[in-house]
């Protein structure tokens, strides 16, 4: 699972290059995909190698299958290819802000077509639960109990939200 994962701490061309090959099937995360990425693909102040990043994904984007990704030739000449490379790129924002740094260019040449864009519903207000309620019912404690005999192994999870030792689940 970890080489199909990773995180895009890339700001230059040869940081994404490097993190295709070393990751060629993966999904990569972003967060404040905004200022984290695109504005250093497009911002007014970027670097060549940061305005880089934009083409080298319009490429990846653009492969065809079977047609090797291949990475900018360097001083020295060596260039990588690397066959059926995929990348996802997972990242949040706030519709303004993504949308602030998208221009007519971006339409253009293909590269907002190349995004799958989905709005997340407004969060709902908070609810109270009756504590009553938030008991775990005895039938599952017997089940956890049954799988996990010495239960209070599960104390030290913080993702357990109850105590399994408590006398009033003996």
């Amino acid at each position: 699972f970890e080489c199909l994962c990773t995180s895009i701490k890339a700001f230059s061309i040869s940081a994404i290059e490097a993190m295709i090959v070393q990751h060629p099937c993966c999904v990569a995360t972003v967060d404040e995909i905004v200022p984290n990425l695109l504005e250093r693909m497009s911002g007014k102040r970027s670097s060549t190698h940061e305005r880089a990043i934009r083409g080298a994904l319009l490429e990846l984007y653009g492969q065809q299958r079977g047609e090797p990704f291949l990475t900018t030739q360097r001083a020295n000449g060596s260039q990588q290819a690397v066959y059926e490379a995929s990348l996802s790129i997972l990242g949040a924002s706030t519709p303004d802000a993504f949308y602030r740094v998208m221009t007519g260019g971006h339409v253009v040449e293909g590269f907002l077509n190349r995004f799958l864009i989905i709005n997340a519903a407004g969060r709902e207000k908070s609810v109270e639960v009756d504590p009553s309620l938030k008991q775990v019912p005895l039938d599952i404690v017997s089940a956890v109990k049954a799988i996990v005999p010495d239960a209070s192994i599960l104390n030290d999870n913080p993702k357990v939200f109850c105590d399994l030792t408590a006398p009033d689940f003996a």
